[in-house]
């Protein structure tokens, strides 16, 4: 899983996943998709917020199976309704209810089992710092990510990859940039591919602490993963309103 505020939660695929059409209607009626999930996890985060009144800290809730596919029919339904705002479809205004409707099913869902919520939430990481050393090792080229991890073993999600295309008789350095307030150390993902990364450092690294590719990357450890779960789960009331 992963928090809230580390980005978008559902991405293109899942779109697809719901929807086979989306991409071409996308792209016929000039549609953004980055743009319309950015703009449906402003709206959650809004609704998240007054549902949320005890603790209004975004930084804490984490992404559950509920909470995905509210965000993707959320974002399926702004995809439609421009789409038929464009072209007045009655197509288009059948796709932007049906999702409408999912999305209402969603939060439903979400708030029958809980809006997952975090203790002490470590944020998905930035890119690291990449740069090599004169050591013994033969060139290669390196896909990179790391983790933040906090004081009780908390470990947010894994960051972006980065590369670096280190020469002959040099060794890969990894430095951890701009670690969060809560952070107590970090873990390094190395590969030679973007699909072979796997955890290099057996244990977390001091926050001041560079890694250096001193032996033939590992391929054993664990792949990057997605952060935290939840500690527990908040239920909220649905309240209705009367007329």
């Amino acid at each position: 899983m992963a928090l809230f505020t580390d980005g978008p939660i559902a991405s293109a695929d899942d779109l697809t996943g719901h929807d086979s059409a989306v991409l071409t209607v996308a792209s016929t009626e000039g549609i953004d998709l980055s743009k319309k999930l950015s703009f449906a996890m402003d709206e959650l985060g809004l609704e998240l917020t007054n549902l949320l009144p005890a603790t209004n800290e975004l930084n804490r809730v984490a992404v559950t199976p509920a909470l995905r596919m509210w965000h993707a029919f959320r974002t399926l339904e702004l995809v439609y309704r421009d789409a038929y705002q464009n072209q007045l479809n009655d197509r288009y205004a059948g796709k932007r209810d049906q999702f409408a409707a999912l999305g209402k099913w969603a939060l439903d869902k979400l708030m029958e089992g809980g809006i997952g919520v975090v203790c002490n939430p470590i944020p998905k990481a930035g890119t690291a710092n990449l740069t090599y050393v004169a050591g013994p090792q033969a060139g290669a080229t390196y896909y990179v990510c790391i983790s933040w991890t906090g004081v009780g073993g908390e470990e947010g999600a894994v960051g972006d990859w980065d590369a670096i295309t280190v020469p002959d008789n040099n060794v890969l350095s990894v430095r951890a940039l701009r670690p969060p307030v809560n952070a107590a150390g970090w873990n390094v993902f190395v590969g030679l591919s973007p699909d072979s990364i796997s955890q290099q450092n057996p244990s977390p690294l001091p926050l001041d602490q560079a890694w250096l590719q001193e032996m033939a990357v590992s391929t054993g450890g664990r792949a990057p993963h997605s952060g935290q779960r939840e500690d527990s789960r908040q239920v909220v009331a649905r309240i209705l309103q009367r007329g």
